[in-house]
């Protein structure tokens, strides 16, 4: 289950730099906010793994 919502989850981040590429410059993700998401993503990774 959790496999799956983490799947969602990259789409959907998927699908908004896709709609997002051609537009504004400023709705584009810094370094920083990736920095976060990677972040994000090991939580995510580590909780699931060790329940």
């Amino acid at each position: 289950m959790e496999s799956k919502a983490l799947e969602l989850m990259a789409l959907q981040f998927t699908q908004f730099l896709e709609d997002n590429r051609d537009r504004n410059p400023a709705y584009l993700l810094r370094a920083g906010d990736i920095e976060r998401i990677h972040r994000a993503k090991e939580i995510l990774i580590y909780c699931i793994i060790s329940t």
